[in-house]
Parts: C-alpha cells; sequence; structure tokens
C-alpha cells in the first residue's frame, strides 16, 4: 500500500515525521522479532499495530491532497 518512501508527504512535514517514527519503531520491532526463536504474540500485535498507523497515515495524506476533494 505504500508508495516510495522518497515520494511519501511531500508537502506535510508532520505526517512525514509521525510516519517516520512509526517505521522507525515497526523496523525494531521486526529485528527482534527476527532475533525471538519463538515470536511473542505482543511483538507481533505491536508490529501490527504500527504497519496499521502507517497504513492510516499514507490514507490521510492522500485524502487531504488538493486534487482529492470534490
Amino acid at each position: 500500500m505504500h508508495p516510495p518512501d522518497d515520494d511519501l508527504f511531500p508537502e506535510s512535514p508532520t505526517l512525514r515525521k509521525l510516519y517516520d517514527y512509526a517505521k522507525a519503531r515497526r523496523d525494531e520491532r521486526q529485528a527482534l522479532a527476527m532475533r525471538e526463536k519463538h515470536m511473542r504474540m505482543q511483538l507481533q500485535q505491536e508490529i501490527d499495530d504500527l504497519t496499521g498507523i502507517m497504513n492510516l497515515l499514507v490514507l490521510a495524506f492522500r485524502k487531504a491532497m488538493p486534487e482529492n476533494k470534490p
């Protein structure tokens, strides 16, 4: 669902910061999950939640674009 990161939120530094923060946290959680032999359910839920947040930020940005307004 995500466009390439360099094309994301060019006119919205606030959404970009939120997206980058969620992506960094998700990447940390995914790295931790790879190091663990048995992934904890809580860790998988955190990864899923952060991915959902990233998807919502992309959707919010797309909806806020002027060409998407009626």
